[in-house]
């Protein structure tokens, strides 16, 4: 893993789900080629998170330009499941400005209420005065 590559993705203003997947893909990161591959079931499960939850987010990076899908790969060897081979730009990472991208939207928790916010940031926490 470069760490150019995951101190652009922690600084990018994503959602909390889209920049975590983003993260998970560079962990992977082939540091000569800029291309990753790992299985949505697996990096769901690296992520604490559902298949379902996890499996539109490569799709957001991709319309941002941040990642391109390049080829597949058989999950097994003679698998008819295949995972995608996605390349990374660093440059269109380090271009999300301070700005939310324009639609993508943040799922909210399950059970949470619009409006809730779940893990406040410590200064909008009444308790520090």
């Amino acid at each position: 893993m470069d760490n150019r590559f995951s101190n652009a993705a922690f600084d990018a203003t994503l959602p909390g789900l889209v920049k975590y997947t983003l993260l998970g893909l560079i962990k992977h990161l082939d540091n000569d080629s800029h291309e990753t591959y790992i299985s949505t079931k697996k990096l769901a499960f690296k992520m604490g998170v559902s298949y379902n939850t996890v499996k539109r987010s490569p799709d957001n990076l991709e319309e941002l330009g941040v990642i391109t899908c390049v080829g597949s790969r058989p999950v097994r060897p003679g698998s008819a499941d295949a995972t995608k081979i996605y390349k990374i730009h660093l440059a269109m990472i380090l271009k999300l400005g301070p700005e939310r991208p324009q639609g993508i939207t943040e799922t909210p928790e399950v059970g949470a209420s619009e409006g809730d916010n779940l893990y406040p940031h410590p200064r909008e926490s009444s308790e520090l005065g």
